[in-house]
């Protein structure tokens, strides 16, 4: 039996790749003072440290002396990394600060990502221009506060498919009682809001994976808000009220390794519960079926084609909504795409 090899993605979806914004690039917990790392993200090899005062570093990986990964065989030395085939030492900026057996320090740098470090996880900042930061992460409130359980890594996945996708699929109300099997009549948005590079969408949802909740109270439905901080992070929260009080927060670092894949990362913390050993099954069930969540959108992601001017009814959520902020994030405004007409107008189901 024949498989049939999807498409694409760059075949798929017209969107540039890689948009402008913050992305995950490694664990905070995973880098000690000293260690390097290469990785690839955004279709480029980087080089990502920590140096001896604990500063997080990224830069390109590859050495403008003759080529060699910094990543691969370099070492840290003090706030600088050395590379492995001639010695030569980079400062924090990419600038070269040192080249033994030289009479004088040659003009050489490599590209400097802005970095910062939220919720224990690595940020680069990407842009197509170079341009700085023009926007901070906000801080995540559940993060180590006492009344919620530490943030626990969840699931990892590489994806065929565009970044634009696991954020945009949040928006599609429409999808959860036909691939995730939930109650038609309880995902609703009850509120949708834009806040710059910030998106808030407000949904009520029965929820399928609280097993356990069901036994106490029956139905179990409430609450779910989602937080998009540009295109690469995605903030799922819910309050689930029934004879107790149920919480949870479940983030999604999304990154595009190349113009063909991307690399998601979730993690999870439940907020602590009056009863022993509750919330901790709680969080172990919410994982689980979180995972099966992702993966019954995963064969979808990795086939569908992305339309400019989709067809939509009225119950399909904030799609477009979501399409014009998100416009942001890329080179032209996306206007290479959409043209002039902004995508707020899709064409009625059935037209031509």
């Amino acid at each position: 039996m024949t498989t049939h090899p999807p498409r694409p993605v760059r075949e798929r979806f017209p969107l540039s790749p890689f948009p402008s914004g913050w992305f995950r690039v490694g664990s905070s917990a995973e880098l000690a003072a000293g260690e390097v790392r290469p990785i690839r993200y955004f279709g480029r090899d980087l080089v990502l440290f920590r140096t001896k005062l604990g500063e997080v570093r990224v830069l390109d990986a590859t050495c403008p002396h003759l080529g060699a990964h910094l990543g691969i065989g370099g070492k840290v030395d003090g706030e600088n990394i050395t590379c492995p085939f001639h010695g030569w030492r980079y400062d924090g900026a990419g600038q070269c600060v040192h080249a033994p057996l030289a009479s004088r320090t040659p003009v050489a740098s490599t590209r400097s990502w802005p970095v910062r470090e939220l919720m224990d996880q690595i940020m680069v900042w990407h842009h197509p221009d170079r341009a700085a930061p023009s926007w901070e992460l906000p801080a995540m409130p559940e993060h180590r506060h006492p009344e919620w359980r530490p943030f626990e890594r969840a699931q990892h996945w590489v994806i065929r498919t565009h970044v634009q996708e696991l954020p945009e699929n949040a928006m599609d109300v429409a999808h959860f009682p036909w691939v995730h099997h939930q109650n038609t009549k309880a995902a609703r948005t009850e509120g949708f809001e834009v806040d710059g590079p910030i998106l808030h969408h407000h949904q009520w949802q029965e929820y399928n994976l609280f097993g356990l909740l069901k036994l106490i109270s029956g139905e179990v439905t409430g609450p779910l808000d989602t937080t998009l901080l540009g295109l690469g992070v995605v903030v799922n929260r819910a309050a689930v009220k029934t004879k107790l009080s149920f919480e949870y927060c479940y983030p999604f670092f999304v990154t595009p390794i190349d113009d063909e894949h991307i690399d998601v990362h979730s993690f999870l913390a439940v907020k602590r519960t009056p009863i022993p050993g509750l919330d901790r099954a709680l969080a172990l069930k919410a994982k689980a079926e979180g995972r099966i969540t992702i993966e019954q959108d995963i064969p979808i992601w990795e086939n569908k084609v992305f339309q400019v001017r989709p067809r939509l009814s009225s119950a399909d959520g904030p799609i477009m909504g979501f399409r014009r902020w998100s416009r942001q994030f890329y080179p032209d405004g996306g206007a290479s795409v959409y043209g002039s007409v902004e995508p707020d107008a899709p064409a009625p189901a059935g037209a031509a």
